[in-house]
C-alpha cells in the first residue's frame, strides 16, 4: 500500500506541474504528501574573478532563500485546493543527501527529470541520478512536459532479469493495482526466457497484464527502449536502476541514465 509520498518542490513551472501530479497521486491512494524544499550549499560557477566571488556568493544565497519562500507559498496554495493531508519541510544541505534521509519514511519519492544541484562543472549527475542510488526507496521521475492528473491506464516494465528489475517489478505492484491499469512487459535481449514466470507471479498479486514484447537491442538498449516508447502509448515506465555502478553507467552510457534523462513519460525506478 502507498500511504506516504514525498515530493521535491521548487517554484518553476515544471515544479508546479510535478506538485499537482503528486497531489493527484496522493489523493488516489488516500496518502499523505510531504513537500520538501532543500536549500543547497551555494555553488558559484567558475566564471568570475576571485575578487567578485564573495559578492556573487551573497547574491546566490539571497536567491536560494527567495526560492525557498516561493516554493513554500506555491505548495501551500496548490495543496490548499484539495483535501489531501500534507506537510511542508525545508532543509539545508546537499539535495540528494537531505532527500535520501527523509525518503526513509516514504513509500515513493517524486522528483523532476530536469533537476540538478549546482553547476555541471562541479556535479555532472542529475538529482535523480544521485537520489536513486541513495534513498533506498522507489523513485518517480517526472518529465518537464508532464501535465494533469496521473491517469495510469497502461504501464510498461523494462525487464532484463537483473536484481534491480526484480526490485522495481515488486515495488510498483501497489501502484499498478490501485490504478487498475494493464502492465505490458518488454523483455530485453536474453531475459525473455523467464518472462512467463514473472507474468505468473505478477498475476498472482492481482496485476492485470497486457502484451509482452521482446527487444533485441543489439547493444543499444536505451535507444531501442526509447523507440519502443515512441511507438506504443504508455503512461508509466517501470525500470530498475544501475545494474552497474552509477559512475560506470555515467561514463559509458546506460539504460537507466538514458531513461532518467530522456523518457517522454514518468519513470518509476528502483535500485
Amino acid at each position: 500500500m502507498i500511504r506516504d509520498l514525498l515530493v521535491h518542490v521548487d517554484a518553476s513551472e515544471a515544479g508546479v506541474s510535478r506538485l499537482r501530479y503528486a497531489l493527484d497521486l496522493a489523493a488516489r491512494h488516500e496518502a499523505r504528501l510531504t513537500g520538501v524544499h532543500v536549500i543547497a550549499p551555494t555553488d558559484v560557477p567558475p566564471l568570475y574573478k576571485p575578487s567578485k566571488l564573495r559578492q556573487v556568493e551573497r547574491v546566490l544565497e539571497d536567491r536560494s532563500q527567495r526560492d525557498a519562500l516561493s516554493a513554500e507559498l506555491i505548495f501551500r496554495e496548490v495543496a490548499g485546493e484539495r483535501p489531501t493531508q500534507t506537510a511542508w519541510k525545508v532543509f539545508e544541505g546537499r539535495m540528494a543527501d537531505q532527500l535520501a534521509d527523509h525518503a526513509r519514511y516514504a513509500d515513493l519519492v517524486i522528483v523532476g527529470q530536469y533537476e540538478s544541484e549546482g553547476a555541471a562543472e562541479h556535479r555532472a549527475t542529475s538529482l535523480a541520478d544521485d537520489l536513486v542510488v541513495k534513498c533506498g526507496r522507489p523513485l518517480m521521475v517526472i518529465p518537464e512536459s508532464t501535465a494533469g492528473a496521473p491517469e495510469i491506464q497502461r504501464a510498461v516494465l523494462a525487464w532484463d532479469g537483473s536484481r534491480e528489475a526484480v526490485r522495481a517489478a515488486h515495488d510498483v505492484i501497489p501502484l499498478l493495482i490501485a490504478a487498475q491499469c494493464a502492465l505490458e512487459i518488454v523483455s530485453i535481449d536474453k531475459a525473455s526466457r523467464d518472462v512467463d514466470e514473472l507474468a505468473g507471479h505478477l498475476r498472482a498479486h492481482g496485476v492485470a497484464l497486457g502484451e509482452t514484447f521482446h527487444l533485441d537491442s543489439q547493444g543499444r538498449t536505451g535507444a531501442a527502449l526509447v523507440s519502443h516508447l515512441q511507438v506504443r502509448r504508455y503512461d508509466l515506465l517501470v525500470i530498475g536502476a544501475y545494474s552497474h555502478s552509477a559512475w560506470r553507467e555515467f561514463l559509458l552510457g546506460g539504460v537507466t541514465r538514458t531513461m532518467l534523462h530522456h523518457s517522454p513519460l514518468p519513470v518509476f525506478v528502483s535500485h
